[in-house]
């Protein structure tokens, strides 16, 4: 949409850039580790209940390893040397949207009727 480049304070052209990046990352054949990580993400979407596990999983790992970060033990030094990890949320997207879904079109529909 080329907002990015209007935004940019120093006018670089980013939009044609990151068209090229990921012109040139879709020729480019994947590494396998991305591959095997992709295709167990696929296995695994497509288990809503196994998803839901994993993300719960995730945040506990997160938390457990919590006090790790920054020291000589952290397994994600290299990440996390210049990065902030960011806090797990209290509520995962999935648990709020149980509680913000919308009702289905056809039942509004048949309380218009009424």
């Amino acid at each position: 949409c080329g907002a990015c480049t209007e935004t940019c304070p120093v006018h670089i052209d980013l939009h044609h850039h990151l068209l090229h990046n990921r012109r040139n990352a879709a020729a480019a054949h994947p590494a396998p580790l991305e591959k095997l990580a992709l295709r167990a993400y696929g296995w695994l979407a497509g288990r809503p209940a196994l998803f839901s596990l994993a993300g719960k999983l995730g945040k506990l790992a997160l938390r457990a390893f919590s006090p790790l970060l920054g020291t000589a033990l952290d397994p994600a030094r290299g990440w996390t040397r210049c990065r902030a990890l960011p806090e797990p949320p209290r509520q995962s997207f999935r648990e709020w949207w149980k509680t913000h879904e919308p009702e289905p079109a056809s039942e509004r529909d048949d309380d218009d009727e009424e």
